[in-house]
């Protein structure tokens, strides 16, 4: 079972003491605006159906079973969500990002297994109910603040019934730092009609893109911050909260997206 209440409350503080320039990037979170068309224009090459497929044997293979009761979580557009509720899950579906829903919920037409989708903050999943799986894919996880990040963690291990398994798709901190060691990386695209230039760096513990999106409409900058964990923080924070098998692995279906720096956390509480 997961300790709740004070004890976990000290051991987050104690931690999130430990990181490096946590004070002064506690502040920094990500708003629902940088996931514009913008975004999911530069994640074109990502959002693929092979991509998808991919992603579901790694998942199937890290939960060992095809049916239960499972929570995706942000869940976007549905394109995880729809495959797993096919093959025999009962799948809820949340996210804050309206136009994400409806794509998904149009994807679904037809079907006789329907994802039940929800448009919630994941900052809010109180009243869900438990579940024998929850997931968290494509580099989703880190949004938030730094006790808001954390505090999500808890809530997600908090839905799981006994012996469920958490799923955690991320980044790992220290490769990714060992990549940007030698300074930002920058990177250009044209897409849809847009010219798409990116520059990621790291900053303490988070990972600050700034994208510049410019013809075929608007010119707009955005701004996203990621905080980022390394494996051995993912198992100390994991266990802290109860979970009894904690393990972090390297991605083995192919990833279009960070493969290098890429990791699944795998959690059973």
């Amino acid at each position: 079972m997961c300790e709740e209440g004070g004890s976990f409350g000290a051991a987050f503080f104690a931690f999130s003491m430990n990181m490096r320039n946590v004070m002064e990037m506690d502040l920094q979170s990500t708003e629902l605006a940088f996931f514009d068309e913008d975004y999911w224009l530069s994640h074109e090459d990502y959002l693929t159906a092979e991509q998808a497929d991919y992603d579901l044997a790694e998942i199937l293979r890290c939960l060992g079973a095809t049916t239960g009761r499972l929570l995706d979580a942000p869940c976007g557009t549905g394109r995880l969500s729809g495959r797993l509720s096919l093959l025999g899950f009962d799948v809820d579906g949340v996210d804050l990002d309206p136009r994400a829903l409806a794509v998904a919920k149009g994807q679904q037409q037809g079907f006789t297994r329907q994802v039940h989708y929800v448009e919630r903050d994941l900052r809010q999943l109180g009243g869900l109910g438990s579940y024998d799986a929850v997931i968290s894919w494509f580099n989703s996880f880190g949004y938030f603040t730094t006790s808001e990040n954390l505090a999500l963690v808890q809530t997600y291990v908090s839905l799981l019934r006994p012996r469920g398994v958490l799923l955690i798709n991320t980044l790992d901190k220290e490769v990714v730092a060992q990549v940007l060691d030698s300074g930002a990386l920058e990177e250009n695209m044209i897409v849809g009609g847009r010219q798409l230039s990116l520059r990621s760096e790291l900053v303490g513990t988070r990972l600050i893109t700034t994208r510049v999106g410019v013809g075929n409409g608007p010119d707009l900058e955005k701004r996203s911050s990621v905080e980022l964990f390394s494996s051995s923080e993912w198992t100390a924070v994991l266990r802290e909260l109860g979970c009894t098998e904690v393990t972090v692995m390297q991605r083995e279906q192919p990833s279009l997206g960070d493969p290098v720096a890429e990791i699944t956390v795998r959690a059973v509480r």
